[in-house]
Formats: structure tokens, C-alpha cells, sequence
């Protein structure tokens, strides 16, 4: 387990409950960054879903999520947003119609349209109190569902106006799903496109998002070993690499090279070749470090110790 990276005492009382019917809780894996997973990160994890598919049943979907979210942040506790978010999941099939008919529509009409709509096919949560947890290169998400009654689906239709465009999302999903051994865990890979215009959506960048959903309450360790299980996979390594050892090692090369330590290291300088035959053996011992040409014409740097 990565050094001094631990859930607080809170959060690790929701993961050892698990979610309720209403509750989500949702593992966000990131790049070293907090950015999104990077094109090689995510081959990395199918890679993953291609193993754990051999034990459990992979399923694939696509479609749209419409997504209208409003953001208050909690006065007590930064940690926690008042959110509202509403999400509406289209099928592919439903997609297909939108965009023939009503494409070219502003953001609340589209939202208007399909939730007026009798015949379209679409799946409607609304989610709020967001508690969020920032780790290494992974954040723990939880929120509550809250039930979409008729009342309150009149109010929305009622009230989302052209103001609120600027807070609808288009998102372009195509996923792959499977569960861990034990199904405590479900590990969602996912290719995105998202706009916030809707004939867009198909010509966006993709992005890619990686995220293990916690389906029932699970002790720290086993937490601790599924998420070091997906760093493993998503970063190619046997073993985590931590920000402290990372900068360790970056200090150590900078040591090398004679670079001070708050300066930021732009490229290896290539120090010159150097014969390796006995009669330059004094020249060696008087670098540090050198670089050789081997046999196989690939280039090692070598350290004198």
C-alpha cells in the first residue's frame, strides 16, 4: 500500500457500510495529475477487464447522458458539495431519433423535448449531497439518489430556461463493465465524447474515464488492494510508484547531473562517449557518470560507484 495514502475515518465508514439502494459509491482513477486517465492508462485497464472477464460476465453498453448540474459548496465542509445533478441516460436508438429531430435544438429545449416525450426511451436520476475524497491518483465519490416523482419532473420542465444552457452536458458513452471476483466491486471502463452541443458530440475528443464502483461494504485492506490492483494495471507496473518516490528518484538524477534542486530538469544532458578499452580507463574514473555505446548499438548510462 502506498505510504501515508489512507482513507480518512469518514470516508472509510461509508466504504466499510457500503451503499445503500439510494447510495452511490464511486472510485474516480486519475493520471499523477488528477487529470483523466491517459490513451496508454486506459488500454492499460482493459487489459484489466479483459482478466477479470474470464471469472464474470462483461457487458457493454452506449448511448447519451444529458447532464444538467447545479454546484453550491457546503459552508462547513468544503469536502461535501450541495449538488444536484440530474442525469438522463438515453439508449442508442433514442439518440438516433433526437439527432434526426431535434438536433439542432437549444440545450433546455432537448431537455424540455425528451422529458415531455411519452414514446422516447430514457432513464432519469437525480442525485445530490456529493462527498468527495481526493487520494493518489484516484477520488472517492459518494452521493444519494433521490426518487424523480411527477411533481418534481412538472417543476423541472417548468423552470429550466435559456439560462441553463451553459450547464447541460452532452456525454457520448461507450462501456465496458465487470465485476471483480466476489462482486464487491464493478469496474466501469469508459471511452467518452463529450459537448455542449449535441450534433458535436460525435466529432469530440475522446477522453476516457476509469472508475470501480463499491457495491457492498468492504474492509480498508481489501479497498487498499483493489485500488493498488488498478494503479498496477493502469501505470504498467508491478508496483505502485508513490509521489515520494518519484521525487525521490528525480532528485537523485538531478544530483546526478549536477542540476540544483528547485530547478525544473528540461532534457538529459548526453554526456560524450567514451572508449572502453583499457588505456582510457583513467579517463573514465574521472567522470561520474558516462554513456556507452553496447554491442547492440543501444546506449546504457553507466555510474561509477
Amino acid at each position: 500500500m502506498i505510504e501515508n495514502e489512507i482513507l480518512d475515518s469518514f470516508t472509510e465508514g461509508l466504504v466499510k457500510k457500503g451503499p445503500k439502494s439510494t447510495e452511490e459509491i464511486e472510485v474516480s482513477f486519475l493520471d499523477s495529475y488528477n487529470r483523466l486517465p491517459s490513451g496508454q492508462q486506459f488500454r492499460g485497464i482493459l487489459n484489466l477487464a479483459t482478466e477479470l472477464s474470464k471469472k464474470s460476465e462483461l457487458k457493454t453498453s452506449q448511448g447519451v447522458d444529458i447532464q444538467y448540474t447545479k454546484l453550491k459548496q457546503n459552508e462547513k465542509d468544503d469536502s461535501v458539495v450541495d449538488e444536484i445533478t440530474m442525469r438522463i441516460n438515453l439508449p442508442w436508438e433514442t439518440v438516433e431519433h433526437v439527432r434526426e429531430n431535434i438536433g439542432r435544438l437549444r440545450n433546455h429545449e432537448i431537455v424540455k423535448y425528451i422529458l415531455e416525450s411519452t414514446k422516447l426511451s430514457y432513464h432519469i436520476e437525480i442525485k445530490t449531497k456529493v462527498i468527495k475524497y481526493d487520494m493518489f491518483q484516484c477520488r472517492v465519490r459518494f452521493s444519494q439518489e433521490i426518487p424523480v416523482k411527477k411533481d418534481m419532473l412538472k417543476s423541472i420542465i417548468k423552470d429550466i430556461s435559456p439560462q441553463d444552457d451553459a450547464q447541460i452536458i452532452f456525454r457520448l458513452k461507450e462501456r465496458i463493465s465487470v465485476p471483480f471476483p466476489g462482486k464487491e466491486f464493478l469496474l466501469d471502463t469508459t471511452i467518452v465524447r463529450q459537448s455542449n452541443i449535441f450534433r458535436n458530440l460525435t466529432t469530440a475528443l475522446e477522453q476516457y474515464e476509469i472508475e470501480v464502483e463499491i457495491l457492498k461494504g468492504v474492509t480498508p485492506k481489501k479497498f487498499y488492494d483493489m485500488r493498488d490492483h488498478v494503479l498496477c494495471y493502469m501505470n504498467n507496473q508491478d508496483h505502485i510508484v508513490s509521489l515520494k518516490e518519484k521525487a525521490l528518484i528525480l532528485n537523485q538524477y538531478k544530483s546526478l547531473f549536477s542540476i540544483s534542486g528547485n530547478k525544473k530538469i528540461q532534457t538529459l544532458k548526453l554526456m560524450p562517449v567514451v572508449s572502453m578499452q583499457l588505456s582510457d580507463v583513467e579517463k573514465i574514473t574521472e567522470n561520474v557518470s558516462l554513456v556507452t555505446d553496447k554491442a547492440n548499438g543501444l546506449r546504457g548510462l553507466l555510474t561509477i560507484v
